[in-house]
């Protein structure tokens, strides 16, 4: 998961966000968050309304990848 921090000119927080990672596997687009597990995603990464076919079966093979196999996939963070 991606944090990301927003500070002011003097480095004061003004901001903090967490985000989820986005992969490209196996020919789709996903996000993995940490907690919630996967979400199939559209190129503009908003979230499809419908999965597709093998998506789970997509990130079964995906959830086997070690760390740095996963990194590999990693898009956005």
């Amino acid at each position: 998961m991606g944090c990301h921090r927003f500070t002011s000119g003097d480095g004061t927080i003004v901001g903090h966000i967490c985000m989820a990672n986005i992969y490209k596997y196996d020919g789709l687009l996903f996000e993995y968050h940490s907690y919630l597990g996967p979400t199939q995603v559209k190129k503009d990464y908003s979230q499809r309304k419908r999965i597709s076919k093998g998506f789970w079966d997509t990130v079964s093979k995906f959830e086997k990848l070690t760390d740095e196999e996963r990194e590999e996939y990693l898009i956005s963070s």
